[in-house]
């Protein structure tokens, strides 16, 4: 019987080692050469180019910190006192509810109206004007869009009067007059003539007075200082004109002449 040759694998094969000693060294340094670069040089690498990158950010926010100082620095701090007490004449802070009372009497003792009724919408007397910590002020009146800022509310008050046609253009002439932003609306007109007897117009309204909480918070120190426009700055030229007129016709009116009302000395002999 013959049986086929099959070739047995020896048990003792003989492996070079040296040749894998002399490549296991280069390929052991190339291998710690790329873990030093990715762990150690490029997160130095990248930090350097964002401090760089930062450091040219705030160069820029400097300059313009130092031209914002430079602007204010520049500004009459005696005429800036001015234009906000005029601001805060033009568009109050507060309710200013009861002087808003007081300019529409006095409006109509000044125009030869009388007053018959003036209420106030409920919520604009007593009602805190600042808002709290994590609130907003609301308005006091339902606002319709478009029409009216958000963020500005108002007070409503309800004048009826009576009078002739003169004076009731008078009267508005007065009120239009006002320094503080109003509106009228709701304007309406009645008359009851008797036989051949001109009665008084008798004329009901909606004057309403705005006003805007001071913000409770301060804006940020690089906020940019914004200039006032030639609306703004012609809306606050009236706003002194108006003031200094009143407050002359005020002084005028409170005017008491010099006039000899006794002996200079009691204690002089006769």
């Amino acid at each position: 019987m013959n049986l086929p040759n099959i070739s047995f694998i020896k048990p003792g094969v003989h492996v070079n080692t040296d040749k894998i000693s002399a490549l296991a060294v280069p390929v052991g340094a190339i291998v710690v050469s790329l873990l030093v670069f990715v762990l150690v040089v490029w997160p130095k690498f990248t930090s350097t180019l964002s401090l760089r990158s930062e450091n040219k950010e705030l160069e820029l926010r400097v300059q313009k910190l130092i031209a914002k100082v430079d602007l204010l620095s520049s500004y009459d701090k005696v005429e800036l006192q001015q234009n906000l007490g005029y601001a805060e004449a033009l568009l109050p802070s507060d309710k200013g509810t009861f002087s808003l009372i007081r300019s529409v009497e006095l409006a109509a003792a000044s125009s030869g109206v009388v007053l018959t009724k003036v209420d106030v919408a409920p919520g604009s007397i007593g009602a805190s004007s600042t808002p709290s910590s994590g609130q907003t002020s609301a308005p006091t009146a339902p606002v319709q869009a478009g029409s009216e800022p958000s963020d500005v509310s108002k007070i409503l008050v309800r004048v009826s009067l009576s009078s002739d046609y003169n004076s009731i253009l008078n009267f508005l002439k007065n009120i239009a007059n006002n320094a503080r932003i109003i509106s009228i609306e709701d304007l309406t007109l009645s008359s009851s003539s008797a036989q051949g007897e001109a009665s008084p117009l008798r004329t009901s309204m909606v004057i309403n007075g705005y006003w805007k909480a001071r913000p409770s918070k301060l804006g940020q120190i690089e906020s940019p200082v914004t200039p006032l426009t030639d609306a703004e700055s012609s809306m606050l030229a009236k706003v002194k004109t108006l003031i200094s007129s009143s407050s002359s016709t005020s002084s005028d009116s409170g005017f008491v002449p010099e006039v000899p009302v006794g002996r200079s000395d009691l204690f002089a002999p006769f």
